[in-house]
């Protein structure tokens, strides 16, 4: 059987280069920032955040309501207070949409629209990889699984039906164990 291959995450010096890429003299610039912003912070799919209406989204809270996602399935997130003002800003020079994150005229952005974008940018940085907006989410699910070390609420925060799913993000923070290790002597005193 064929070992699966770990994905790719970004380091934190990645993350600030790519939010950094983004022109804010430009409105597509603002919104292409935003959706960096909500990426990191959510871990959307791709087809989640292009699906994202106002509506589903409390600028006071920062919570942001899944509707639908993979497998039918709804959840909740909440994301950061820099996310959220990334998303005012956005949301101030927006055009009239009832999406969140829409073309110059209003329309839903195709995913196929952010894939490309997000190629086009990890060029940019000189990513010796594929930049993809699922990079995010991995880089998403790996910062909570190491913050939290609960593999519950990586599972539910990003919509997996199965555990199984989520069991990835164990190797990614830790690959050889070292924390485990260090965390079970701690307790066993051996």
């Amino acid at each position: 059987m064929k070992a699966k291959k770990l994905p790719r995450i970004l380091s934190a010096s990645e993350r600030e280069l790519l939010l950094s890429l983004p022109n804010p003299r430009y409105v597509t610039g603002i919104r292409n920032q935003a959706i960096i912003h909500t990426l990191l912070t959510t871990g959307l799919r791709a087809a989640e955040l292009t699906a994202l209406r106002r509506r589903d989204i409390d600028l006071e809270t920062g919570e942001v309501r899944v509707v639908h996602g993979k497998g039918g399935r709804d959840r909740n997130i909440i994301t950061t207070a820099k996310t959220v003002s990334a998303i005012r800003g956005w949301l101030e020079r927006a055009p009239e949409s009832e999406y969140v994150f829409c073309t110059a005229e209003g329309g839903q952005l195709s995913t196929s629209y952010l894939r490309q974008m997000m190629l086009r940018y990890g060029r940019r940085l000189g990513f010796d990889f594929s930049l993809h907006p699922h990079t995010l989410r991995h880089t998403y699910a790996s910062m909570l699984y190491k913050a939290t070390k609960d593999l519950t609420v990586v599972q539910r925060l990003l919509g997996h039906a199965s555990l199984q799913s989520t069991l990835i993000y164990t190797h990614l923070v830790d690959p050889n164990g070292a924390e485990t290790v260090e965390a079970f002597t701690g307790l066993t005193g051996l």
